[in-house]
C-alpha cells in the first residue's frame, strides 16, 4: 500500500512539473479553470492566501475562443470595465461535464499565476453560464484592455494561430 501511495505521489509530482506547475506557485500556468479542493496541489498567489486546487486544470487556453474588454454592465460598478472570456464548443462541454459531476465545488480562473475569480457552479447549467465568463467589473479601461489582450495572445497561441 505504501508503495502505491508513493507511486501515485510521484506521478502527481511528475504531472504537475510537466505542466510547468510547482507546489509553491502557479507562475507560468497560462489561462485555465481549476477546481478548488480541500487538499491537493497547493498554490501561493501574490494577493491571496495559499489555496488548494486539482492537480490539472479542467480547461485551458485552447478551450476559449476569445478574450475581450468591455464596459461593465454591473450597476454596482459604474464606469468599471470587465474582461469577457468566450468558451469554445469543447470548452462548453467540459464545463457542463465538470459541473454536472458535482455542483457543490468551486472553479477558479487562474492566469499566469494570478487568481482572478472563483465561482460556484450554478444549480442548473443554462446556456447563459456556459457561453462565457465575465470578471473584473471594477477594472479601468486600460487594465481590462491589457489583460484581455494578454489572454487573447495565450488563446491564439494555444489554438495554433499566430499571436
Amino acid at each position: 500500500m505504501r508503495c502505491a501511495v508513493l507511486f501515485v505521489s510521484a506521478l502527481l509530482s511528475l504531472a504537475a512539473s510537466s505542466f510547468g506547475l510547482t507546489s509553491a506557485h502557479a507562475a507560468g500556468s497560462g489561462l485555465e479553470y481549476r477546481l478548488k479542493t480541500e487538499s491537493g496541489v497547493p498554490f501561493a498567489f501574490d494577493h491571496a492566501e495559499e489555496q488548494f486546487f486539482s492537480p490539472t486544470p479542467f480547461m485551458t487556453a485552447a478551450d476559449f475562443t476569445s478574450a475581450r474588454a468591455r464596459p461593465s454592465a454591473n450597476p454596482n460598478t459604474p464606469g468599471g470595465w470587465e474582461v469577457v472570456l468566450t468558451h469554445t464548443a469543447v470548452g462548453r462541454v467540459k464545463l457542463h461535464a465538470v459541473a454536472d459531476a458535482d455542483r457543490s465545488r468551486e472553479y477558479c480562473l487562474v492566469f499566469h499565476g494570478t487568481l482572478y475569480q472563483c465561482l460556484a457552479f450554478p444549480p442548473v447549467m443554462k446556456g447563459v453560464y456556459d457561453r462565457d465568463l465575465s470578471f473584473g467589473g471594477s477594472l479601468s479601461q486600460a487594465q481590462a484592455e491589457t489583460l484581455a489582450a494578454a489572454m487573447a495572445r495565450d488563446i491564439r497561441a494555444a489554438r495554433g494561430k499566430t499571436p
